[in-house]
C-alpha cells in the first residue's frame, strides 16, 4: 500500500487525498465518532428495554467515567495554572 504523502494537519476534506484506499479509511475514521456516538444512544434506549440491569449498569458506568475524567482534568488545570503563575513571576 503506498501512503500519499498529505500532512494530516493540512487536510481540509477527505476528497483532498489522492490515494482512493487512503480516502476510504480517513472517511471511515471521520464516521466512526458519529457512528459510536449514535450507538451510544440507541444502545440505551434498547437496552432499557430488552435488558435494563445491564443498561442500567453501562448507564451508571459511564457518568462515573465522565465523573473521574471530570476530576481529573480539574486536578491538572489546576496543577497547570498554579505552575503557569510560578513561571510568570520569573524573567
Amino acid at each position: 500500500m503506498k501512503m500519499s504523502r498529505v500532512n494530516p494537519l493540512e487536510l481540509g476534506r477527505a476528497t483532498e487525498i489522492v490515494d482512493p484506499h487512503d480516502r476510504r479509511i480517513y472517511r471511515a475514521l471521520e464516521m466512526l465518532h458519529g457512528a459510536l456516538s449514535w450507538g451510544t444512544l440507541i444502545f440505551s434506549v434498547v437496552g432499557a428495554w430488552l435488558f435494563p440491569v445491564w443498561t442500567a449498569i453501562f448507564v451508571i458506568a459511564f457518568a462515573l467515567y465522565w465523573v473521574f475524567r471530570f476530576f481529573y482534568f480539574l486536578f491538572h488545570l489546576q496543577a497547570g495554572y498554579r505552575k503557569f503563575r510560578e513561571y510568570e513571576t520569573t524573567d
